[in-house]
């Protein structure tokens, strides 16, 4: 791990976010985000309209927190680690029309 941050969650934070990204890692990036579908969409999907790469890492299926200690921090070098060991990356469900559609066919 070279550099940490954290930001709100909400577009100016994303922004923030991907400077921070180019400030301390230039050139070529793949984001390993969980939640892609819920929320992690947005940022998610700001990611993706920048043109970064976005991976989608399942959530753990034992539970993170350990002597009481959970952190959002160790939530992020938790899923960085699960990214890296992985051999099939997941690529995020494509929002826009196929959303719509999934919401349309839940309401009916």
């Amino acid at each position: 791990m070279l550099e940490t941050t954290d930001t709100p969650a909400y577009a100016r934070g994303y922004q923030r976010l991907l400077e921070f990204a180019h400030q301390h890692v230039p050139g070529r990036r793949c984001w390993a985000l969980e939640g892609t579908g819920s929320y992690g969409a947005g940022l998610a999907a700001f990611l993706a309209d920048a043109g970064e790469r976005v991976i989608e890492v399942c959530r753990p299926k034992h539970s993170p927190v350990r002597g009481g200690r959970k952190t959002d921090m160790l939530d992020a070098v938790r899923t960085v680690r699960a990214a890296l060991a992985t051999e099939h990356v997941i690529q995020p469900r494509m929002r826009g029309a196929r959303e719509a559609m999934r919401v349309l066919l839940a309401t009916r």
